[in-house]
């Protein structure tokens, strides 16, 4: 009777597991129409409403009212976010991930990361604003070493979280996820003050949107790279790439109305997300990278991938 009741509890615990799955899959797929919907309304309010085309034949945002104004930002703000989700698009097209593409995964993601970290220091640097008391190099160091602090800190902090339950994965896999989580969410802020800076001219608003809507697929390529194999759905993957960036829209509200304020604060902030993101890109993603590859392999996966997103910002930046 023993053997029969530990049987019973085993088939309802799996059953309930499958009810749960399904709930879970249901709860994705509506969260990811909602983001669908919020981003079809923001490329209405960009392109096709009235609203926007009186700004584009005007070329002053400064004459409309608060909310226009908050509704454009915004709405700028999160297409450059909605674009993270499509760099988990390619791995809707593959039906399996091996095994041996997490080695390879985490190699790729480290050399795009450590591409980006080092775009973001530059960008730093000819965000040179001499009306500051701090210098840019003072500031971007500043921020470069907070970047690290604050990943380190990450560390200890994450570690002492049942984040396992969570993301239902081993220990290893989750703490790092947790740590490129936060590293993406953290960096997304600087590049939302950076949209919001940049609206106090038209042109370039739309033209850092555009720039950085571009930018951020690669990145959420990354992301996905190093989810994926882990174990992580598509649909979650793609929830999780757009949420890393909903600091973007978050920020650039409030970056437009009190630009001289967020301006200062922009080198350290680009400074503080490259010193987060190459942290963990050197000291997390490429270190295991070399755990299951061969340092050749590691460093050439890294090296082309790092290369590819280095031209990719080139080119954006050259456009």
């Amino acid at each position: 009777s023993f053997v029969a009741g530990s049987s019973s509890f085993q088939s309802e615990t799996k059953s309930q597991t499958g009810v749960d799955q399904v709930v879970g899959s249901y709860a994705q797929l509506v969260v990811l129409g909602i983001l669908a919907l919020l981003t079809l309304h923001s490329v209405f309010v960009l392109t096709i409403s009235p609203r926007m085309l009186q700004t584009v034949s005007t070329g002053d945002l400064r004459e409309k009212s608060f909310w226009e104004i908050t509704e454009i930002v915004w709405c700028s703000g999160w297409i450059t976010a909605a674009s993270t989700g499509l760099g988990a698009v390619p791995f809707y097209f593959i039906r399996e991930v091996h095994e041996n593409w997490l080695g390879m995964s985490n190699a790729i993601a480290a050399g795009m990361m450590i591409s980006a970290s080092l775009g973001l220091l530059f960008e730093a640097f000819i965000e040179n604003d001499t009306t500051t008391q701090v210098g840019t190099s003072t500031a971007i160091l500043v921020g470069f070493w907070g970047g690290v602090g604050f990943i380190k800190l990450s560390e200890h902090v994450i570690g002492d979280i049942n984040h396992e339950s969570f993301l239902d994965m081993k220990s290893m896999d989750a703490r790092r996820i947790c740590l490129i989580m936060a590293v993406m969410t953290v960096h997304s802020f600087s590049e939302g003050v950076a949209i919001g800076v940049s609206y106090h001219s038209q042109a370039l608003g739309a033209f850092i949107t555009t720039t950085l809507a571009i930018h951020n697929i690669p990145e959420g390529l990354a992301l996905s790279i190093v989810l994926i194999p882990r174990g992580m759905s598509k649909t979650a993957t793609t929830i999780w790439c757009v949420c890393s960036s909903i600091p973007q829209p978050m920020m650039a509200v409030p970056a437009y109305f009190f630009v001289d304020y967020f301006r200062v604060v922009v080198p350290i902030g680009l400074g503080f997300a490259a010193g987060a993101m190459g942290y963990v890109a050197v000291f997390e993603l490429y270190v295991e990278a070399k755990e299951t590859l061969s340092s050749t392999k590691a460093f050439t996966y890294t090296f082309l991938s790092g290369m590819f997103m280095a031209f990719l910002q080139a080119y954006i930046a050259s456009s």
